[in-house]
């Protein structure tokens, strides 16, 4: 058994808790836990208290001896004992003490001696890893440029055969062909959207050119251009046509053999983009409880030059003020999530909207402009019904110099 093994028999023998047996020796309940747990050795004089009160030998208490019983009978023989401890056994503290010292420090060199070699085998493994990484990065580029190498040597190559065959295909269709070039220019009318005027120029191989005709949808719509020679080349104008950006428009041309032939297409990716919006109303109220209409615009509005919406006077077509744009938090979500276009939501101030003295009737407007600078309006009116506001949309654009919104 261990001293605080010996300490815990007696004092259960006793039946004394370890605060009780503290008070009988003045030291605190946790320094008789340290002795019981083997975590302090008692001093000389708290041991010789120990032994008088367990009534053992102080050898049995520290284990020299498995004698519980004491050989002292009288007071000389004790002090001849305590002489003897003072002189012996103390130094046994010493070395017992100086022991377990000892055998920590050997436990805490054996645990850095295990951290240093740990430490050591992760540094190897790291550096291996790093080299490791290092020669597949050097693989991995010198593989990536011999493959770039190898996908620019591909490319000109059939760049090289794409360019040669090119111009094969177009020397055969110049052989064919009754037309040595071909061309056309599309101007913007102004104040109509996505109307234009087209100005073909043809230059034939051959013989003579009769007629020009521009058609789109199999012939569903056609017209005939006015044309004039001018040195070897036809000049052939169309005066207004409706072009789209998805819409493709063929050019025939009928030559003095009767042979009628497509000389060319215009693509209406060329043309001005489709400007006409998609408008719908929302609703404000104002103190009396009364609808005031907003207008929400549905337009690929990064495609167009500008725009701007405002009120006017329905009368006058003149601008009374420009409406307030909405910022996104405001538009409902029920819209935004119906459409894949972008949105803007414009409004007139309240004051404007509950105005009942006016005499005319009010009118939403959007002026666009594209890219080119000419301008448009869509005008939207506003109608009163019963006190209330609403919105009733006219089915076309007007001519912009027909409003005053300078």
């Amino acid at each position: 058994m261990t001293i605080g093994e010996r300490i815990i028999k007696k004092r259960k023998e006793l039946n004394l808790t370890q605060e009780a047996l503290g008070n009988e020796l003045n030291v605190s309940r946790q320094a008789v836990y340290k002795w019981e747990s083997d975590g302090a050795i008692p001093d000389l004089d708290k041991m010789i208290q120990l032994s008088k009160m367990f009534d053992v030998s102080i050898e049995w208490l520290l284990g020299l001896s498995e004698n519980e019983k004491s050989n002292y009978n009288s007071e000389e023989l004790e002090n001849e004992m305590y002489a003897n401890i003072k002189n012996n056994i103390y130094e046994d503290f010493e070395k017992i003490i100086s022991e377990h010292a000892n055998e920590q420090t050997k436990y805490y060199r054996k645990i850095e001696r295990d951290n240093n070699h740990i430490k050591n085998i992760v540094g190897v493994i790291l550096g291996l890893l790093v080299g490791a990484m290092v020669v597949i990065c050097l693989w991995a580029n010198f593989k990536i440029s011999s493959l770039e190498q190898s996908i620019s040597k591909i490319e000109n190559s059939a760049i090289g055969t794409i360019d040669e065959f090119k111009e094969q295909m177009k020397k055969a269709n110049m052989e064919n062909e009754k037309v040595l070039d071909f061309s056309y220019e599309l101007e913007p009318i102004s104040g109509y959207p996505n109307h234009y005027k087209v100005t073909v120029k043809i230059l034939p191989k051959s013989g003579s050119i009769v007629d020009v005709l521009l058609s789109r949808d199999n012939g569903n719509y056609s017209f005939e251009g006015n044309y004039e020679i001018k040195g070897n080349y036809y000049n052939v104008v169309f005066d207004d046509v409706t072009i789209f950006e998805d819409s493709e428009w063929s050019v025939t041309a009928e030559f003095d053999d009767a042979q009628n032939e497509i000389v060319g297409t215009i693509n209406g990716e060329d043309a001005l983009l489709s400007m006409y919006p998609d408008m719908s109303t929302g609703f404000d109220y104002d103190n009396n409880e009364r609808k005031l209409p907003y207008l929400i615009a549905e337009w690929e509005f990064n495609k167009i030059g500008s725009y701007k919406v405002g009120v006017f006077d329905s009368k006058t077509n003149k601008l009374i003020e420009w409406c307030e744009e909405l910022d996104e938090s405001e538009v409902p979500h029920d819209i935004m999530e119906k459409s894949n276009s972008d949105i803007r939501c414009f409004r007139a101030s309240k004051k404007v909207l509950s105005n009942s003295n006016r005499k005319n009737k009010l009118i939403y407007a959007a002026v666009v402009k594209d890219s080119y600078g000419y301008a448009w309006v869509y005008p939207f009116y506003v109608w009163e019904e019963e006190g209330e506001k609403s919105l009733s949309t006219l089915e076309t654009y007007q001519n912009v110099s027909e409003w005053d919104y300078e």
